[in-house]
C-alpha cells in the first residue's frame, strides 16, 4: 500500500499572523516594563509586580515564539517604537512620580492587549493561536487588577475631630463673615441706643 501522503499543515490567516507579531512584541515591552519597576519603583508594590510582569509575560512569549516557530513566521526583535519612547518617558520619573507614570503607562498597553487577545480568541483561525490568546486575556486580567492596587498617593494625615472650642473656626468664611457682621451692627445698635438715652437725659 502506498505511503499516506500527510495533510498539509494549516496555514494562519492574517489576523494570526498579525496578532502574533503584535502580541510578541507586546511582551518584549512589557519585560521591558517589568524589569524597570523592579529597580526603579518607589513601593512593594510597584516593584513586586514588576518581577510577575517579567516572568508571565517571558512564559507567555516562550509559548508565543514556539507557535511561530512551527508557523515558520518572522517575529520582530523590539518593541514598537511607540512603546519604548513611552517607556523612555517614563524612565524620566523619580519615586512617586516613576510609580503613577510607570501605572498609568502600563494599564494602558494592557487594556489594548486586552482587546486584542479577546478579539483573536473569538475569530481567530488556528485553534493553538486562540488558546494562546485565551490564556493571555486571564493574564492580562490579572495584571489589569494587580496595577489598581500599587498605592500612588502619600498617606494622609487623619482630619481632627472638631470640638466646641474650634467650632467657629471651622465654619466657612461666609458664615464667618455674617457673624461678624451680626457682632459688628449688634455693637452699633448698642451705642445708638446709649447716645440716645444721654441725648434725653440732657433734654
Amino acid at each position: 500500500m502506498p505511503t499516506p501522503t500527510p495533510s498539509p499543515t494549516a496555514r494562519p490567516s492574517a489576523q494570526d499572523v498579525a496578532f502574533l507579531q503584535a502580541a510578541h512584541q507586546d511582551n518584549l515591552a512589557e519585560i521591558q516594563a517589568g524589569t524597570a519597576a523592579e529597580h526603579r519603583g518607589s513601593s512593594a508594590a510597584a516593584r513586586d509586580l514588576g518581577v510577575r510582569l517579567v516572568r508571565e509575560h517571558t512564559s507567555l512569549d516562550a509559548d508565543l515564539q514556539r507557535i511561530a516557530a512551527r508557523l515558520n513566521l518572522d517575529m520582530p526583535t523590539t518593541p514598537t517604537a511607540d512603546r519604548q519612547r513611552q517607556l523612555e518617558q517614563v524612565s524620566l520619573h523619580t519615586g512617586k512620580a516613576f510609580d503613577r507614570a510607570w501605572v498609568a503607562t502600563v494599564t494602558a498597553w494592557n487594556s489594548e492587549a486586552l482587546i486584542s487577545n479577546q478579539q483573536e480568541a473569538q475569530s481567530g483561525t488556528l485553534d493553538d493561536v486562540r488558546g494562546l490568546a485565551r490564556d493571555a486575556v486571564d493574564l492580562v486580567r490579572g495584571h489589569l487588577s494587580r496595577l489598581t492596587r500599587v498605592p500612588l498617593d502619600e498617606p494622609q494625615l487623619p482630619t481632627p475631630a472638631r470640638t466646641n472650642d474650634d467650632y467657629v473656626v471651622s465654619q466657612s468664611p461666609l458664615v464667618i463673615s455674617v457673624a461678624t457682621g451680626m457682632i459688628v451692627l449688634g455693637g452699633t445698635m448698642l451705642v445708638l441706643t446709649a447716645r440716645a438715652g444721654l441725648f434725653r437725659r440732657r433734654r
